[in-house]
């Protein structure tokens, strides 16, 4: 979680974006630095080039629930990758929680995630 990174700014307001989603108001990353993801099954999907479906716990701020995703897994020189498509994930079961008077108001309850592991 500490090396958690806004993709849709650059520059100062990027690096402001990240401290904010780093700090209480969200992940509190000095608290929960690493977030878990514990893979339970996979089988195919009918997507031609995300062609598994991933399914797993993933465990941010302590809180675990399961989820699934859509992936291209892969074999080759001894490593298996595993890189998935762009997915979300409710942030409200995770207790990612905007800490603010405007509580969740501006904030969406979807968060994007996007999976690459390379394993050998």
């Amino acid at each position: 979680m500490t090396s958690i990174t806004s993709t849709d700014l650059t520059g100062e307001y990027q690096q402001k974006l990240n401290g904010h989603l780093k700090n209480g108001d969200f992940f509190e990353v000095e608290k929960f630095p690493t977030a878990t993801f514990k893979i339970t099954g996979v089988k195919k999907n009918n997507d031609k080039v995300y062609t598994s479906l991933v399914t797993g716990n993933l465990t941010v701020k302590g809180k675990t629930n399961a989820i699934s995703f859509p992936a291209k897994i892969s074999y080759a020189n001894g490593a298996v990758s595993l890189m998935s498509n762009k997915f979300a994930i409710d942030r409200q079961k995770f207790d990612v929680a905007y800490k603010s008077t405007m509580q969740d108001v501006l904030v969406k309850d979807d968060m994007d995630l996007l999976v690459k592991v390379t394993a050998k």
